[in-house]
């Protein structure tokens, strides 16, 4: 049998002088999107390496099931520098095929009477392999990949940040994907694990490629922590003698992070994958030789633009998505292209919650009281086109209680977010795009201000309320405005 893997490189943090970057060698916890049940005969294993050259690592291994479930778990001590191999051992000859993935965490420690040990930072590498009985009297195949460190699946376990594509990946290439029994005797299969430990679910599409450029895509669907086993063998869909690539592209998530309030905090992706090909046979059926081989999906991240809520994967002709079943999206029509919410429309503006934070400047998020605030949104959604000017005609708000700002409604704040119902007032801060605080613009009766949009098509949603409305309470009545492009 050979097995292969590649040394696994230090995450670099950039900074503007290349000469001051930092490294850092793996990280706390790596994952494994793939293992072979025990109770086919496979033998799991995963070499993990400390990565400090003076502290002990106290490393704790789980076996999790194809469902996300724990098979069993594994804990040792890793000498510095030193490495140590946890196996999940053969159960031989139960009926199946079983797939699962893994999870290895190195652990801060004490001693008695003595300080607290930090986790020392790990890396791994997956070892598969399959044995002809439970003595373990013949190999006949293996497999071996590197585990995914945080840094290249999620960050583990509720992200930072904004969450989504900040805190975990949601796109992944596959180089090699074959199904090409007759010809050249090769075929692939291919595991996705969602790693996220959140409740809640994660849709991607798969696009297959060939070498004339894309060929269609397929929607799919895992859970928290679920692993999904694809064999090209058993899919009609791809026609025999294929040979090309794919791209896993996450399309929506929901795994919600909830702070010890109640107030949402992000939302959380985490995507991984493993592809395997076979040589001179397909899946469940033994053949002479090591036939199998596999290898990690490469995570990526496509450029983020300016004001760009997310990095994404996209095809022009799908629009910015595709639609999978049960996805929250529409897409419009295209002789409705650029009129819907655009026009002339009356806001009322009315009592909502307090909320203390706003967005003010590219990056900047200010600290504005703990106030109850009065405002009103509007939702619009632009097929094409990177600007929309607000128009403000009339403003009939009472009472007023900004006097120094001048006459009622002279000084709206008004702001612009991503998504319907994007501006969240737990979290007003959240899917901002731009306002006419960036440059202390001040809008009001006769007055326009023009937004910047950073894609099409998308939906947005307009916030508005009195800048200089300090007082309680605030003012309620109505804004009178136009959106045109």
């Amino acid at each position: 049998v050979l097995m292969t893997y590649v040394a696994e490189p230090s995450e670099i943090n950039y900074t503007f002088d290349p000469n001051k970057s930092l490294t850092k060698d793996g990280n706390q916890v790596a994952f494994g999107p793939l293992i072979y049940s025990e109770y086919q005969g496979w033998d799991t294993g995963v070499q993990v390496q400390n990565m400090s050259a003076v502290t002990a690592a106290k490393v704790k291994v789980y076996f999790l099931d194809r469902s996300g479930g724990i098979i069993t778990t594994l804990v040792d001590w890793i000498c510095p520098r030193g490495s140590q191999t946890f196996f999940l051992p053969v159960i031989f000859d139960l009926p199946g095929n079983w797939v699962g993935n893994l999870r290895v965490e190195s652990q801060e420690w004490i001693t008695p009477g003595g300080p607290l040990v930090q986790p020392p930072n790990i890396v791994g590498v997956v070892t598969l392999i399959k044995y002809n009985d439970a003595a373990r009297t013949e190999t006949t195949e293996a497999i071996a990949y590197n585990l995914l460190p945080e840094h290249k699946i999620f960050d583990w376990q509720i992200g930072f940040g904004r969450g989504g594509l900040d805190s975990g990946i949601g796109l992944i290439a596959i180089p090699s994907l074959l199904k090409d029994l007759d010809g050249s005797g090769l075929t692939s299969e291919l595991a996705i694990t969602n790693v996220v430990p959140k409740p809640g679910f994660t849709d991607f599409a798969i696009y297959f490629f060939d070498q004339n450029g894309l060929l269609d895509y397929v929607c799919q669907k895992l859970n928290e922590k679920q692993t999904e086993y694809i064999d090209l063998q058993t899919w009609g869909y791809v026609n025999p003698g294929f040979k090309g690539s794919a791209i896993i592209s996450a399309t929506f998530w929901e795994h919600n992070v909830f702070d010890d309030r109640g107030n949402f905090v992000r939302n959380l992706v985490g995507l991984g994958a493993v592809a395997i090909e076979r040589n001179g046979t397909r899946l469940g059926e033994d053949a002479p030789g090591d036939e199998a081989a596999g290898a990690r999906g490469i995570p990526f991240t496509n450029p983020r633009t300016e004001g760009e809520e997310e990095a994404g994967f996209e095809h022009c002709f799908m629009a910015d998505f595709p639609i999978c079943p049960g996805t929250p999206f529409t897409r419009p029509d295209a002789e409705a292209c650029g009129t819907i919410g655009l026009g002339t429309f009356v806001m009322d503006i009315v009592q909502g919650p307090p909320f203390s934070l706003f967005p003010r400047g590219p990056g900047t998020c200010i600290n504005s009281g703990v106030v109850p605030r009065n405002f009103g949104t509007h939702e619009f959604f632009v097929c094409q086109g990177d600007e929309v000017t607000l128009t403000i005609n009339a403003v009939n708000l009472t009472p007023f209680n900004g006097a120094s700002c001048g006459l009622p409604g002279q000084d709206l704040l008004v702001s612009l977010h991503f998504g319907p119902n994007g501006f969240d007032p737990n979290a007003s801060c959240s899917n901002w795009i731009q306002s006419n605080t960036d440059n202390f613009q001040a809008i009001g009766p006769g007055s326009s201000f023009t937004f910047t949009l950073p894609e099409a098509p998308r939906d947005y949603t307009l916030m508005m309320q009195n800048n200089c409305d300090t007082g309680t309470p605030q003012s309620t009545g109505t804004v009178d405005f136009t959106l045109e492009q």
